[in-house]
């Protein structure tokens, strides 16, 4: 089973992505991050994962120096990034679409906010290992 890893800080909004990741990425484990630190730290130690779903306003090591870092080796430049973020500035996207984001996504403020934005991508990215997130 491969894993999707998740850098998060809010409780809220995590609470929401793990119940849509639930519904839309069954087939997936979902591991949390709480900076980008520890995100960098999995992903250099750990088997890759299938897609990272990046905060870009993390404690330790922001989003955007995760992102740097992760272009930065080659390896792990190939996994796919989701740049989920509150920001809705047009400086953000570009700059992380820029740095090798696959994806740049706005945090709605309901679960069928979530569901309706994260379900393109997830089809993108993860659609042929559907099945249940432990």
């Amino acid at each position: 089973m491969s894993a999707v890893f998740v850098a998060e800080d809010d409780p809220d909004d995590l609470f929401l992505l793990k119940k849509a990741m639930g519904k839309l990425a069954q087939a997936h484990t979902l591991e949390v991050f709480r900076n980008g630190r520890d995100l960098l730290a999995a992903l250099k130690s750990e088997p890759a994962p299938a897609l990272v779903i990046l905060d870009l306003n993390l404690p330790i090591v922001d989003g955007r120096e995760a992102l740097r870092a992760m272009q930065s080796h080659k390896v792990l430049r190939e996994i796919p990034v989701l740049i989920f973020t509150t920001s809705t500035l047009d400086s953000d996207r570009q700059q992380t679409l820029g740095l090798g984001a696959k994806y740049f996504l706005t945090k709605p403020a309901s679960i069928q906010g979530y569901l309706d934005s994260l379900t393109p991508v997830i089809e993108d990215i993860l659609s042929p290992c559907r099945g249940h997130i432990s």
